[in-house]
């Protein structure tokens, strides 16, 4: 039986084909967690949690506002969405706001992971162009981590929803593959 009622699902599971991957449900259609795992250990997840109202789920999205960069310098991520360079102590944040939703991308500031926010930034607008985001009843976030790490997160009503996953690329491809 389909405890999770007509949920969209991923249909990519976000690594090669040919890797072998397991799924593992925990809760049930308000509230659940799919783990995916392979070799033994979780590399994404995806969740979905019942808020009490539209406000409180809206909460839980991690959205940020354009003002909130207004007047920061600007970097131009592709097809004429633009990103705005938050930098200190070592890291930068680049954030960019399309539709309903808004990119926060983190990197640091020396190294070999410099500019790692810019493609970063990058990597997701240029991804988004041939491959659709669920679209949000409220607005989403997508996130993108110095580890390598990504959420991606939406609102349907007094729902939330979120992939997480160890790689940008892995989270962009299940977040497209709802079906």
């Amino acid at each position: 039986s389909n405890k999770l009622g007509n949920e969209k699902l991923p249909q990519s599971n976000g690594l090669d084909s040919n890797q072998s991957v397991n799924a593992k449900l925990d809760g049930n259609k308000e509230n659940f967690t799919i783990s995916y795992l392979n070799n033994g250990s979780t590399y994404a997840t995806y969740t979905k949690h019942s808020y009490e109202s539209n406000s409180a789920a809206m909460q839980q999205v991690g959205y940020q506002a354009a003002s909130n960069v207004s007047g920061l310098p600007s970097v131009n991520l592709g097809y004429n969405v633009i990103g705005h360079s938050d930098k200190g102590a070592g890291q930068e944040y680049i954030q960019a706001n399309f539709g309903n939703w808004s990119l926060l991308t983190h990197g640091s500031n020396f190294g070999k992971t410099k500019g790692a926010a810019t493609t970063k930034g990058k990597t997701v607008v240029n991804y988004i162009q041939n491959h659709n985001l669920p679209v949000p009843e409220g607005k989403g976030s997508i996130s993108a981590e110095i580890d390598g790490s990504a959420t991606i997160t939406w609102q349907m009503g007094n729902d939330v929803y979120s992939i997480k996953a160890n790689s940008l690329t892995t989270a962009l491809e299940m977040a497209t593959s709802l079906k």
